[in-house]
């Protein structure tokens, strides 16, 4: 096998130059940095979007519970099956956020990102499950979850009439707001084997039936993006050194080539693409933007999406002077 390397374009004619030994060792070590960043940003992506599902399907169901006729069997049939829809959505949440934290456990003890390693990552990990009693329970339900029965076992869909005197009067315009707010009951999980006995005293200590999916959902995934901000803080510097050092290859070869090169490789000579690494800035360059997904998570208990009407000045509204709408 030979031991010289070059960095060339993925083409039959495509222009090459050789690199040192010490190149292409550091080249291998840094596109695992890069592989790895992209394996950190797809799996917090999966509980976000998992996060975001579970939302979709609370507002189809009050949607849906607005237009359920009003006999015993719609209504049985319309709490079987979304109460299932619910419980599979949770459950994936639950899955998917768990199976990020694990994985940035397991990165963090192999130290495949030089700085991300267990003595920097463990104490920032403990610092989050420790400040927040969303996260806690919300991990302790995926045991329970996994382990016992569904969360879920029935929910309410509520509905309050507004109006701008908070009343119903004659003539006054008024509108019906529809929310589907499930609960846990927290007797089963008080009653649960497989859970940490600290966070089964705090649900115990709440003294409530049940406790509200909405809230305790989006407390979890805000502490879950803080984990991610930090491993994100702790990768960075890899990452920048990874793609500045990608970068400094490609413009070695442009300048053999005399032009931009594209599709650019590394590897040893006479090989081909049989061993190279990939490692083409312009594609590679991605993780930037992904690693500026989801910011929005912050503050999201304080949100809520909403299908309500609103005034907006120069936007009719047609004849709606029988229906309340906030100005």
């Amino acid at each position: 096998m030979t031991d010289e390397y070059i960095v060339f374009e993925g083409s039959s004619r495509g222009a090459s130059c050789d690199i040192s030994g010490d190149d292409y060792e550091k080249t291998k070590r840094l596109r695992k940095v890069i592989v790895a960043a992209f394996s950190i940003e797809e799996a917090f992506s999966l509980a976000a979007r998992s996060y975001i599902d579970l939302e979709k399907a609370l507002m189809s169901a009050g949607l849906e519970w607005s237009l359920e006729n009003n006999d015993l069997l719609s209504h049985t049939d319309f709490f079987d099956h979304w109460r299932e829809v619910i419980n599979l959505k949770l459950l994936s949440l639950l899955t998917a956020g768990g199976a990020y934290t694990e994985k940035m456990e397991r990165l963090a003890k192999s130290v495949s990102i030089p700085g991300f390693d267990w003595d920097t990552y463990d104490p920032l990990r403990k610092g989050v499950f420790d400040a927040d009693l969303y996260y806690r329970v919300m991990c302790a339900l995926r045991n329970f979850s996994i382990h016992e029965q569904l969360p879920i076992s029935g929910f309410p869909v509520t509905f309050k009439n507004e109006s701008d005197s908070g009343r119903l009067g004659d003539n006054e315009p008024w509108r019906k707001r529809l929310t589907c707010c499930p609960h846990i009951r927290t007797q089963p999980l008080i009653a649960s084997g497989k859970i940490r006995p600290g966070t089964r005293n705090e649900i115990e200590e709440l003294k409530a039936e049940g406790i509200d999916l909405k809230i305790f959902t989006r407390g979890y995934v805000e502490s879950l993006f803080k984990l991610h901000r930090s491993v994100r803080e702790l990768t960075e510097t890899p990452v920048v050194e990874a793609l500045n050092s990608f970068s400094e290859l490609e413009k070695r070869l442009s300048e053999v080539k005399g032009g931009q090169c594209k599709t650019a490789y590394v590897g040893r000579k006479g090989e081909g693409l049989k061993s190279a690494l990939y490692i083409d800035t312009a594609r590679l360059s991605r993780i930037q933007g992904k690693r500026q997904d989801w910011r929005k998570l912050e503050g999201l208990r304080r949100r809520y999406i909403s299908s309500e009407i609103i005034r907006r000045e120069g936007i009719s509204l047609g004849s709606a002077e029988d229906i309340w709408i906030q100005s």
